[in-house]
C-alpha cells in the first residue's frame, strides 16, 4: 500500500517509500521510540549510528527528548537507500543533525566515536527466504538475506562495535528469529534479550564494556 499511495507513516512521521529501497517498518529494536534504554544511558550526547536498515524509515526515532541533542548518522551500503533517506531528511526538516553515511557496516567510523549503535542487519537465511510472505518479494533482497544461516552480518557487527563505542556506549542489535542460531554460533556469549513493550523478540542490548570483555576473552 505504501508503494501504491507514495507515502507511509511511522511513529507519527510521514515518509516517501520507493520500490528497491523499501518502505518504513516498525523495527522492534526501537519499538518503544527509544525512550528507555537499559544501562542508565538516557542521553546520547555524541553520535548515534543507525545502520543496516531501510534508510528511509529511520527518522522517526529522533523525536524523543532522550535524543534531541545527538548527532544522528544513517549508515547504509546502498546508494539508492541513502538517496531516499536524504529526501526524507529534507522533508522532515532534520538536516541540521541527521546525516547519511555510505559505508560497509562500521568500516567508516573512528574508534570511540559513537555513544549508541542501533543495528538491524539482514538476518534471514537463504532457506527462510523461500518461506517469507509474498509481500517481501517487493523488498530489496540485500536488506533481508545474510549468509551463515542469517548470522554473518550480525557477527561482524558484534566483533567491531566494541572498538567504535564510547566507554559508556551501547549496542542495540536486532536479529529476530535468528537469535537462537546466533546463540549457537557464539555458545559462550551471555546475550541479554530484552522484553519489548510492543511485542516481538530477538533484540539484544549490549554495553561497550561487555563487548570488550567478550572480545578479550575470545568469546566473539
Amino acid at each position: 500500500m505504501a508503494y501504491i499511495v507514495g507515502e507511509a507513516y511511522l511513529a507519527g512521521c510521514d515518509f516517501y517509500p520507493t520500490t528497491g529501497s523499501g518502505a518504513p517498518v516498525p523495527d522492534r529494536a526501537v519499538a518503544d521510540g527509544g525512550g528507555s534504554l537499559p544501562g542508565g544511558q538516557q542521553q546520547a550526547r555524541r553520535a548515534i549510528l543507525w545502520m543496516c536498515v531501510v534508510a528511509a524509515a529511520v527518522l522517526a526515532l529522533w523525536r524523543p527528548p532522550a535524543f534531541l541533542e545527538a548527532t544522528v548518522l544513517l549508515s547504509d551500503l546502498d546508494s539508492q537507500a541513502l538517496s531516499l533517506a536524504a529526501e526524507n531528511i529534507r522533508f522532515n526538516d532534520l538536516g541540521s543533525r541527521v546525516f547519511c553515511l555510505q559505508a560497509d557496516l562500521l568500516s567508516a567510523l573512528a574508534a570511540g566515536s559513537v555513544d549508541l549503535i542501533l543495528s538491524n542487519p539482514p538476518y534471514v537465511s537463504a532457506a527462510e527466504m523461500h518461506d517469507l510472505p509474498a509481500e517481501y518479494e517487493h523488498e530489496p533482497q540485500v536488506a533481508l538475506e545474510a549468509e551463515a544461516e542469517g548470522t554473518a552480518l550480525a557477527l561482524r557487527v558484534l566483533r567491531t562495535a566494541a572498538l567504535l563505542l564510547s566507554s559508556e556506549g551501547l549496542l542495540v542489535l536486532e536479529v529476530g528469529e535468528t537469535a537462537e542460531t546466533l546463540e549457537c554460533s557464539l555458545p559462550r556469549v551471555p546475550f541479554t534479550w530484552v522484553d519489548l513493550p510492543q511485542g516481538g523478540s530477538g533484540v539484544a542490548v549490549i554495553s561497550a564494556q561487555e563487548l570488550r570483555d567478550w572480545s578479550a576473552a575470545g568469546l566473539l
